[in-house]
């Protein structure tokens, strides 16, 4: 059972669950850790971060203590000093109105489609409007109301988060139908042939989201891993068209076809010859969070620090509702079903639902594991600042006890074909 305690409290064996504070604004790079030495219990302190979450199933619990007592003979609630009136107002009317802009951002991603930039080319012109994400905000960035509309190097600019209505996903579609054939942006036929490989992904994993018991979607995911697959082959290992980098906030179809990318390339890279395997793989990852149809959105878009107990262990059943979705489906590989079950597993047996450890886990899933906690790692989201390639890496690669070597190292040359 997750707590919540007090910093003043921590002791070594605690496991620290979650910090009272986004990731950006302590010097950890991963909120989940053993307290193993007293430095790492100051280094907490030194934050200034006043509470913290632990998880007495996987280390030691609080000991019971009186109400602490302050100076003034009354307990203390860590509010102490401080004046009712304006300032508690003022922060009270602050939250509000952040709970009301998180509600209109969550809508408006509900509604929108989030496209790569890299998909669109100055000088070209567009039938349907763009918009604009910058933080919690979306806003119309050019609308279109009847007449074409030329795309300017500022409109592309990879400054701007780039989002189109749902409903013009088709118009979207036949741009970039366009765009391979008059071969525009000064890219090469095979940039962009990946380019649409990787956009059209994304439309087919995103419309499955919307309705995962539709069989003709699942059948299009099943065309969208070979073109994943022969894209990577063509290109000859180098996946940079195939993924979307400057990922500034978390959308689930954008997620699932980066990490089929790379755990596709990261298989081939690791000896998997097999192509029944290496599909199998793929179409595992395209749908590894298919389970989280079952999640509100309001609780996806949360971070990890903001969930509830509840909603934490709501959350957490992605994975098996993931796996019963699959069922559904005829005629998938075996191997399909282990990024689903084991993506948020580890080595070491810290992960979840089952606790596997490096000899019950599948080498599918111990791809799938790291591929999408890197991926996780380097993509903003509300309240969670990116990290880079670079100390995504180290911190990984500090955790090595989670996350198989072999693996790692061949994941480390497919990142470096990115460039």
């Amino acid at each position: 059972m997750r707590k919540r305690i007090l910093t003043e409290e921590l002791c070594i064996g605690m496991f620290i669950d979650g910090m009272d504070a986004s990731w950006f604004k302590t010097p950890f790079l991963k909120h989940h850790f053993l307290i193993k030495t007293n430095e790492q219990i100051e280094k907490v302190k030194e934050t200034g971060i006043e509470y913290v979450f632990i998880d007495p199933d996987k280390g030691a619990d609080i000991v019971s203590k009186a109400p602490a007592i302050s100076s003034r003979g009354v307990a203390a609630t860590g509010s102490e000093g401080r004046a009712k009136g304006d300032s508690v107002l003022s922060e009270r009317g602050l939250a509000a109105t952040q709970e009301e802009l998180f509600k209109d951002y969550v809508r408006m991603k509900e509604e929108l489609l989030s496209i790569d930039n890299s998909s669109l080319f100055s000088g070209s012109m567009i039938d349907f409007s763009l918009y604009v994400k910058n933080g919690l905000a979306i806003k119309p960035l050019v609308q279109y109301k009847g007449r074409e509309i030329l795309l300017s190097d500022e409109m592309v600019s990879p400054v701007n988060e780039l989002l189109i209505e749902k409903k013009d996903t088709p118009k979207f579609k036949g741009y970039i139908k366009c765009a391979i054939k008059g071969g525009v942006g000064g890219l090469n036929a095979q940039q962009i042939k990946n380019i649409a490989v990787k956009e059209n992904a994304k439309i087919i994993v995103q419309e499955l989201l919307s309705n995962p018991s539709d069989s003709e979607k699942v059948q299009e995911c099943r065309s969208a891993v070979e073109g994943i697959m022969a894209a990577i082959m063509d290109s000859k290992g180098f996946i940079t068209n195939l993924l979307t980098i400057n990922k500034n906030d978390y959308y689930t179809y954008t997620h699932s076809v980066n990490i089929s990318v790379f755990s596709v390339a990261t298989a081939i890279a690791s000896g998997v010859s097999s192509e029944e395997d290496l599909f199998g793989i793929g179409l595992g990852c395209l749908l590894h969070d298919i389970g989280k149809t079952t999640i509100p959105p309001e609780i996806l878009n949360k971070s990890e620090e903001r969930l509830t107990d509840f909603e934490i262990k709501l959350l957490r059943e992605h994975v098996i509702e993931g796996a019963n979705i699959l069922k559904l489906y005829k005629g998938v590989p075996e191997w399909t079903l282990y990024p689903i079950l084991e993506h948020h597993e580890n080595i070491a047996g810290t992960g979840y639902p089952n606790s596997l450890v490096s000899d019950t886990m599948h080498f599918a899933g111990k791809i799938t594991s790291l591929t999408n906690y890197y991926d996780m790692l380097t993509t903003s989201r509300p309240f969670f600042e990116a990290l880079t390639p670079f100390e995504a890496l180290s911190y990984i690669r500090n955790s090595s006890q989670e996350y198989d070597l072999n693996i790692f190292k061949e994941f480390i040359k497919i990142l470096g074909k990115t460039q």
